[in-house]
């Protein structure tokens, strides 16, 4: 307790007491051991130190902490290992080269790595393929049969090298051939003219020789020369000849080869001699008569012994009778002279070979036929005139035929065509539901009418929209044909109205959904939808409507689709809708 005196204002003692209390700061050491850092107050710290922090304690005074910090380090080894294949590590085995990392602990508590550094150097192999004729020789050693040989050396880096040699021995081939000719033979080539053995050497396909030994055996030709001579003709070996030649003829010896004969042939002709001679119906040869054109042949014999003939050509020339029959229209020219009748004309004449000769002609004189024709026809049909030619236009048409004479046949022919109507009956609106009659006969008065609906009154009765056709056949038997169309006017059909939302809440208000129309229908159906495609509700009543409800149950608020088919019971249109309502509750 502490006490103060003072004087007041007043003179009087004014004391005044203080409790005194002292609080001592507080110091605290701590000591902390950790590997490679360690965490105070938030702060890393990676070295060993003492860290002093200060903090205000309860009473407001400092609280030292005192830190004394020991950073022990982790320590790593690096090793290096080079190996053939595989390496041991720690008691694990690895094949390819990498680096294994090991971690221990130290006496400090903190890490010891060991990091490996793996080489592995794998064992090479060559695989070697070599081909050879009879032998082959691989390092120093010789193989006469195919296999493979296997090699190892030792590689830079100490490991194995391993060649793998596939040997293909191939052996030489001999081939031994025997063969026989006629006076030569060629092999591989060279002609050979004498018996002989021919060696000659070829690579295989294998790349190896293949030697062939060929036994030529060599045979000759026989030759054999004859002479004959005959007259005319002479036969050798079966074949005639008729000039002087020489002939060849082969023949096959017991050896296999040719034996020639040359034949000289001397081929003496019998002499003919040809004399030509005319005469008027007879004629004597050598103290004959002969009354007809022949031949006549007499044979002598020649100082070499063959026959010589004499041919003779008797012409005998009687006297000719001939005629003719010549045509020719309205007039004729006949040797100069003009004929306008039929009639026969007689000539007398001596031939070129100084006989008589007479010829009759006969003249046919015709006169040209002219045939007139009229014909009325109906329009647009075609008429074939005589000469075949089609036409269709009316007029005069001349056609010029061949008679049977050869003479000309001219036909006039006048064409004429019957006036009628053409396009009668116009194309006719009508409203869908209407019915139209149409009368033909107010146009004209035909004598069959016939429609494309089967009919054949005057008039129609049209309900139907469409292709019309109608057939008229008028006092002359022609015959109209025209088309008409019954065309929809477009008339105008029932409105219908359909909401697109209704309420059927129980608010007596836009309870039910029904479309709105004043309309008379002869056919109705009114469909509902739900999203999934299901028909929910389906009436063919006009005047029923949907309250939202299927199969006894309200359906859920949203949207639904509707398809409305009807037939407008006044124009008979049918008429499809569709759309969506929403429903909402």
């Amino acid at each position: 307790m502490l006490v103060d005196s003072f004087t007041t204002s007043l003179g009087c003692d004014s004391i005044v007491l203080i409790a005194l209390t002292v609080n001592n700061t507080v110091t605290t050491n701590v000591a902390t051991t950790s590997c490679d850092s360690s965490s105070v107050n938030g702060n890393w710290y990676f070295t060993s130190q003492t860290v002093t922090d200060s903090f205000t304690t309860s009473l407001g005074c400092d609280s030292i902490v005192v830190t004394a910090l020991t950073i022990n380090n982790a320590v790593t080894t690096n090793v290096a290992t080079t190996s053939c294949d595989s390496v041991s590590v720690n008691d694990d085995w690895y094949y390819t080269s990498q680096t294994v990392t090991y971690s221990f602990t130290t006496s400090l508590g903190c890490d010891s790595l060991i990091l490996t550094a793996l080489t592995i150097n794998n064992a090479v192999t060559t695989n070697v393929a070599t081909t050879f004729c009879d032998s082959s020789s691989v390092n120093g050693n010789w193989y006469y049969a195919s296999q493979t040989v296997t090699d190892s050396f030792t590689t830079s880096l100490g490991c194995d090298s391993i060649v793998l040699t596939a040997l293909t021995i191939n052996y030489m081939t001999t081939t031994n051939v025997a063969t026989t000719s006629c006076d030569s033979s060629s092999v591989n080539g060279n002609w050979y003219y004498a018996s002989q053995t021919v060696t000659d050497s070829f690579t295989t396909s294998l790349g190896c020789d293949s030697i062939v030994l060929t036994t030529l055996t060599i045979n000759y030709i026989t030759t054999t020369n004859v002479a004959t001579t005959s007259c005319d003709s002479s036969s050798v070996n079966g074949n005639w000849y008729y000039t002087s030649q020489t002939v060849t003829d082969s023949f096959a010896t017991s050896l296999g080869c040719d034996s020639i004969v040359l034949t000289a042939l001397t081929i003496n002709n019998a002499v003919t001699i040809n004399l030509a001679t005319t005469s008027c119906d007879s004629s004597s040869v050598n103290g004959n008569w002969y009354f007809a054109s022949q031949t006549v042949k007499d044979s002598f014999t020649t100082s070499l012994g063959c026959d010589s003939i004499v041919v003779y050509y008797i012409t005998i020339s009687s006297t000719l009778y001939s005629s003719e029959d010549l045509f020719g229209c309205e007039s004729m020219v006949y040797k100069s002279a003009t004929y306008t009748s039929s009639t026969q004309v007689i000539d007398s004449l001596v031939s070129a070979k100084g006989c008589d000769s007479i010829h009759a002609a006969n003249l046919f004189i015709t006169q040209p036929i002219i045939q007139k024709r009229k014909l009325t026809t109906c329009p647009g049909e075609e008429y074939e005139l005589v000469s075949g030619e089609l036409i269709s236009d009316s007029g005069i048409y001349f056609s010029t035929l061949i008679s049977v004479s050869g003479c000309d046949s001219i036909i006039i022919e006048e064409i004429g065509y019957y006036d009628i109507k053409e396009s009668l009956v116009p194309d006719i609106e009508k409203c869908v539901g209407d019915e139209v009659t149409f009368d033909i006969s107010v146009w004209d008065s035909y004598e069959h009418i016939q429609w494309s609906t089967g009919e054949e009154n005057t008039n129609i009765l049209l309900d139907n929209f469409g292709l019309y056709a109608v057939n008229l056949t008028d006092k002359n038997g022609c015959i109209v044909r025209d088309t008409f169309r019954v065309i929809d006017a477009k008339c105008p059909h029932c409105p219908v109205y359909v909401p697109n939302a209704f309420t059927p809440n129980q608010s007596w208000i836009n309870e039910n959904f029904k479309p709105i129309h004043k309309c008379t229908f002869s056919e109705y159906k009114l469909q509902i939808y739900n999203r999934w495609g299901e028909l929910i509700f389906e009436t063919f009543d006009p005047e029923e409507s949907w309250d939202g409800v299927y199969l006894g149950k309200d359906v859920q608020q949203g949207v639904y689709v509707w398809i409305l088919f009807y037939v407008d019971k006044k124009t008979k249109r049918a008429i499809p809708q569709r759309g969506t309502i929403t429903l909402l509750r």
